[in-house]
């Protein structure tokens, strides 16, 4: 009586993996079917969630520092910003950085 009742460890079983950086993930945000990480290697990495599948790799606009914040607005932009200050808005239609 008045024992010690701890939960049992929750079990994780990953549904998909992949490497996604050479560098430290600094940042990720997820929106939609979408998944974007930053790294400390300068790129976006995106996944198609639904697909369970890497879409592709993205350069930081400048290259010069890693990629420290991500902000989805809406379903058609991403915001990066880069540890050097350098901003980027990519259209989510094609992964086109406007500024």
């Amino acid at each position: 009586e008045g024992g010690n009742t701890a939960a049992a460890p929750a079990a994780a079983t990953p549904l998909f993996a992949f490497k996604a950086h050479d560098g430290c993930i600094r940042a990720a945000a997820a929106a939609a079917d979408h998944l974007v990480t930053g790294s400390t290697d300068n790129t976006l990495g995106v996944y198609n969630l639904r697909k369970r599948r890497a879409h592709g790799s993205l350069l930081q606009e400048g290259g010069g520092g890693a990629v420290s914040a991500l902000s989805f607005y809406g379903g058609t932009h991403l915001l990066s910003g880069g540890s050097d200050g350098d901003v980027c808005i990519w259209r989510t239609s094609d992964w086109e950085c406007l500024l």
